[in-house]
């Protein structure tokens, strides 16, 4: 078992439980580990830390997983954390078929992520420790939930260039799905495309669907980063009495409105085009809104992007709210890990004081419980959103 040593003074995250340590914490390592190889890791003066997964190529030289030095990481430990996973996500396994299964670090297991998308599980396996496990967990899925009918692997994204791997896409086990996989969520019938963005559907999104269709009925809806229309179709669901589909993408633009159409409903339109644009157009043209739900893509992907991103997110809830008639109501949210909560709402008052509105917050949304934030790992706390008012 090859050993690594921590800095003096650089060791207080790690024995704090915070899984990532970077090359720059490293003193020494002793023997010839592999990437995605299991290393014992200690102080300089050779207390015990954890077991982690060591990666040569990446910045996330370390990415701790036991902190109990008895513990051996073997197979075994690989299929209790597995199970606990499944404990925590059992409440929620009858109400849909989109649910993130195991959620990487932030279930003990770095770099996996699993999502259960209608009857096919879409895996990633995003660090060099995953990428070497990848033939276990594949026959452990596969046995463990005999009810899919296929494994596929979209592996991508710039955190696996990071890792030094290359991006992995195909079946690895059982049939191949179809382009767009057919799934329930609340009642609500999607079909959705595995190979789009991310794993093909934003299970993260689920509980705040519902909320905001809460007060849809009547309603005029613009969804607006519109994507597979989940929004959309929960409102419409819920009494709304029209939405307007809004993205850059032609291809998602047709599967939110087949997705609408999947649920007996009708869109009042689709509009192809850049959302910062856009919105200062419908302002223009005088439209208003019962509803306006703002979804934007990860905005601030880096600490260094955050100036410019909170200008951008300024700008949308900004040209949102002069949409949104009296009385209507604003859903925004931010999937950037760079930005927390408290500074989101404080770019929504700048918005609104700007636009001249008074804005009244009567929820705060969070990821859905399938996205667990594990307490010493802030950054698995990524998404928050509001549900405001709008007077």
């Amino acid at each position: 078992m090859s050993l690594v040593i921590l800095k003096a003074g650089r060791e207080k995250l790690a024995l704090n439980r915070h899984p990532w340590v970077f090359s720059g914490a490293i003193a020494q390592v002793i023997g010839n580990p592999q990437p995605g190889e299991v290393v014992e890791v200690r102080t300089e003066d050779q207390k015990f830390i954890a077991w982690g997964q060591f990666n040569p190529a990446s910045k996330i030289r370390l990415r701790l997983m036991e902190w109990r030095e008895a513990v051996r990481v073997d197979e075994a430990w690989y299929e209790q954390r597995w199970e606990e996973a499944q404990a925590l996500r059992s409440p929620w396994r009858d109400s849909t078929q989109a649910l993130r299964l195991v959620f990487a670090e932030a279930d003990g297991l770095p770099g996996l992520i699993v999502d259960q998308t209608g009857e096919w599980l879409v895996v990633q396996f995003l660090t060099a420790g995953s990428e070497r496990q990848k033939a276990f967990w594949t026959a452990l899925l596969a046995r463990k939930l005999p009810f899919i009918k296929g494994i596929v692997e979209k592996s991508d994204g710039d955190g696996r260039r990071m890792e030094g791997l290359e991006d992995t896409y195909g079946v690895l086990w059982g049939e191949a799905p179809p382009q767009r996989i057919r799934l329930q969520e609340a009642g609500a019938w999607f079909e959705v495309e595995w190979g789009a963005q991310k794993t093909g559907f934003y299970s993260d999104q689920r509980d705040n669907r519902l909320a905001v269709a809460q007060v849809a009925s009547g309603k005029r809806v613009l969804d607006a980063f519109c994507y597979t229309g989940g929004f959309a179709v929960h409102a419409l669901r819920a009494g709304a009495s029209s939405a307007v589909l809004l993205d850059s993408s032609q291809e998602a633009l047709a599967v939110a409105q087949h997705n609408v159409e999947l649920n007996g409903f009708s869109v009042e339109r689709c509009v192809e085009g850049d959302a910062f644009t856009t919105l200062r157009t419908l302002k223009k043209d005088h439209e208003k809104f019962g509803l306006v739900v703002l979804d934007p893509p990860k905005l601030a992907p880096t600490r260094e992007s955050l100036p410019r991103a909170l200008r951008g997110y300024k700008d949308l809830n900004l040209q949102a709210l002069s949409l949104i008639e009296e009385g209507g109501w604003l859903a925004s949210f931010s999937c950037s890990g760079a930005v927390d909560p408290a500074t989101f709402e404080e770019v929504i008052a700048y918005a609104a004081k700007d636009a001249g509105r008074t804005v009244q917050i009567v929820r705060r949304l969070w990821q859905a419980p399938c996205h667990p934030v594990r307490t010493s790992m802030p950054e698995s706390a990524y998404l928050k959103g509001i549900l405001a008012r709008v007077l």
